[in-house]
């Protein structure tokens, strides 16, 4: 079940996050269960990690398969959305690359990582976009 393999995948980079010191998650099921006002069709995110007071949508997708007309939609939202500081979109399988070249978004907002970069350094994490890479944490440092 693709659900199922979608699930899982996500618990381990939530797992992931938690080992090297992002500890706060709030799963889909608990932003949809949450209290708060929401408009209908507003996109839900994955997950959210919490990071010295800033959210941090987090959108998991295995593999690329979706068309660019989608990817383009949820960019758009989360840029849009001021709820969220950055949209991390978390890649198994497969290579970000043409999906930073051929959608439109906000460099300042939407970052990429892939699950092999993800699991790749004990506590390091490259994120990227068409404009630049930096190290999560560089980005986002953890309180001491």
């Amino acid at each position: 079940d693709v659900n199922i393999e979608h699930d899982f995948h996500l618990g381990n980079v939530r797992i992931r996050f938690c080992n090297i010191g992002f500890k706060e998650w709030v799963s889909e099921r608990m932003l949809k269960e949450g209290s708060g006002v929401r408009n209908p069709g507003d996109r839900i995110p994955d997950g959210v990690l919490l990071v010295n007071g800033y959210k941090i949508a987090i959108e998991f997708e295995n593999k690329i398969t979706k068309g660019i007309e989608r990817y383009q939609g949820m960019f758009d939202d989360y840029t849009a959305d001021e709820r969220y500081f950055l949209l991390l979109v978390v890649i198994h399988e497969d290579n970000p690359e043409w999906l930073m070249r051929h959608a439109l978004y906000d460099a300042r907002k939407v970052w990429f990582v892939d699950t092999t970069e993800l699991f790749r350094h004990k506590s390091k994490i490259r994120i990227q976009n068409d404009r630049a890479h930096f190290l999560l944490h560089e980005i986002l440092p953890l309180r001491q």
